[in-house]
């Protein structure tokens, strides 16, 4: 389907398997399966993705604002050719391990207990965003900007964080691992 904007309807509903410049608007796709789907230049809005299936799913030039999009497995799609954007999104549980998405914009998300272990999120911009319990393990945090983003812990003997921009009170997430004691 080419430039068709669904909006409150059911997936069901929704029969084909590639979308191109098309808007889902309060849908809610929980638990569906979208494997093998292909969505380019798509854009999600207000929509409840929660554990969906995205085994060889295709997301290329994606934006997703308001949407609720619990315990994700983004490893399971299909290698991303452009960063999605993420705006006001919950996206606690979700799995981006081993997942390549430089350049990845979040803002107002929240990514708390996300897994981000063996991703490339080099110069991915986390602004305004909660990371409570996230997890970075030998992950590509290289030009990543988190100066506005919270609450994070990020071993910097474990994952690669050259010219990664923080503030200063985000540099006890940092210090932290160090053994560094904030007075």
């Amino acid at each position: 389907m080419i430039d068709q904007i669904f909006q409150d309807v059911s997936f069901s509903d929704i029969k084909d398997t590639e979308f191109e410049d098309c808007s889902f608007v309060n849908i809610d796709f929980t638990s569906a399966d979208l494997s093998g789907m292909v969505f380019m230049g798509c854009s999600f809005q207000d929509c409840n993705l929660s554990t969906v299936g995205l085994k060889k799913t295709a997301f290329r030039e994606v934006s997703f604002k308001g949407c609720k999009m619990l315990g994700l497995v983004w490893g399971d799609c299909q290698p991303f050719f452009s960063a999605p954007s993420f705006v006001h999104c919950q996206m606690q549980y979700s799995s981006f391990v081993q997942v390549k998405l430089p350049g990845t914009s979040f803002s107002h998300c929240d990514l708390t207990e996300a897994d981000f272990s063996g991703a490339d999120m080099s110069g991915s911009i986390f602004d305004e965003c909660n990371l409570a319990k996230a997890i970075f393990e030998q992950t590509d945090l290289r030009k990543c900007d988190l100066r506005t983003a919270r609450y994070y812990y990020i071993d910097p003997f474990r994952n690669k964080l050259q010219k990664m921009r923080i503030s200063m009170d985000g540099a006890a997430g940092i210090l932290f691992h160090l053994g560094v004691i904030i007075d």
